[in-house]
C-alpha cells in the first residue's frame, strides 16, 4: 500500500515534513522508519496500533451495524454515516455532504475494498520505537471512530509528544483546520530544521 503512494511524491524534494491521519499515520510511521533519510518530522492524528491498544479502543465497533445499515440504504446514507461518525459537525453545512457524495461519484470505493482497508488497519501492529525524526502524535479528545488513548498509547509507548484537541471528530483537519495549522506551524518552527 505504501509503494504507490511514495511513485507518487515528487523526487526532486529531499525531506518532508509528513502529517498523517488515522490509516494514513500507519502508512507514514512505516515510512518514517523505511527511508529516515527523506523525513524531516512526523505528526500522526488520531493514529491507533494493534501492538499498544486493544480493537475496542481503535474501532468504534458500535458503529459497524450502523455503518452496515446505512450501506444498505444506498450512497448516500451511507456517506451521511461515514460522516457522522468522522466529521460530526458536516450537519451545519450541507455542502460537505454534497461534496463527499460528488467525490464519490467521481472515485467510487468498491465496499470490498473499503473492508479490505479496515482489515489491514485492524491487524496494522505498529512500529515499536519512534522514527529518528522529531514525531508528535495528535488525538481529538471525543473522537467518534478511534479513542483517544489509542493515540496516548503511542505517544507514551514511544516517548513523544502528545496534544489533544477537543474535539469529537476523526478528521481532525476538517473539523479544526485553523487551530490545527497554527498548532503545526508553531510545532515546526520550534523544531529549527
Amino acid at each position: 500500500m505504501l509503494d504507490p503512494l511514495l511513485e507518487q511524491i515528487p523526487q526532486q524534494i529531499e525531506r518532508y515534513h509528513v502529517v498523517a491521519i488515522s490509516m494514513g499515520s500507519m502508512l507514514a510511521s512505516h515510512w518514517a522508519h523505511l527511508d529516515s533519510n527523506k523525513v524531516a518530522s512526523l505528526t500522526l492524528i488520531n493514529p491507533s496500533f494493534a501492538r499498544y491498544s486493544p480493537i475496542h479502543d481503535r474501532f468504534n465497533l458500535q458503529a459497524i451495524p450502523k455503518l452496515l445499515m446505512a450501506r444498505l440504504r444506498g450512497r448516500e446514507c451511507f456517506e451521511k454515516a461515514i460522516l457522522d461518525i468522522t466529521f460530526p459537525d458536516h450537519v451545519t453545512n450541507p455542502s460537505i455532504l454534497a461534496y463527499h457524495l460528488a467525490l464519490n461519484s467521481k472515485h467510487p470505493v468498491r465496499f470490498s475494498n473499503a473492508l479490505r482497508q479496515l482489515i489491514a488497519a485492524a491487524k496494522f501492529v505498529g512500529p515499536s520505537q519512534p522514527p529518528p525524526c522529531p514525531t508528535q502524535v495528535i488525538t481529538s479528545k471525543h473522537d467518534k471512530l478511534v479513542r483517544s488513548r489509542a493515540g496516548q498509547a503511542v505517544a507514551d509507548s514511544w516517548n513523544v509528544h502528545h496534544r489533544s484537541f477537543y474535539s469529537d471528530a476523526h478528521d481532525l483537519p476538517a473539523d479544526s483546520p485553523n487551530e490545527l495549522a497554527d498548532y503545526l506551524y508553531q510545532w515546526l518552527k520550534k523544531l529549527k530544521l
